[in-house]
């Protein structure tokens, strides 16, 4: 299984971060890391959207994580192709979200 990686610091309960991936590549699930220093900014509510264009989004999958420092995984319904991933924090500790890595899962031939 491929993943596309990357180190992110988004800190405001408005911001959201998106990841763009080859045309119609099918994905499985994103895992994010919290910050293992503090709390604050840990990811407890998610949205993570999906889109061909990179304009117009869905919400492929939402949840809540527990306020550990461990890796969070979102699983995508199977069959899900996008070339866009966004990550949208819905809550967090301290009223903002951050996350110090994304890692966006490819399905196997993507």
């Amino acid at each position: 299984m491929q993943q596309v990686s990357t180190p992110v610091h988004v800190r405001s309960e408005t911001e959201n971060l998106t990841i763009a991936g080859p045309a119609g590549t099918q994905r499985v699930g994103g895992a994010a890391s919290p910050d293992a220093d503090v709390p604050n900014g840990r990811i407890s509510s998610y949205d993570v959207q999906t889109s061909g264009d990179g304009v117009t989004f869905t919400s492929a999958v939402q949840g809540s994580w527990d306020g550990t420092v461990d890796a969070k995984i979102a699983r995508f319904p199977a069959g899900t192709t996008a070339r866009y991933v966004r990550l949208v924090g819905l809550a967090g500790g301290a009223d903002y979200a951050a996350a110090t890595e994304l890692n966006i899962a490819l399905a196997p031939g993507s």
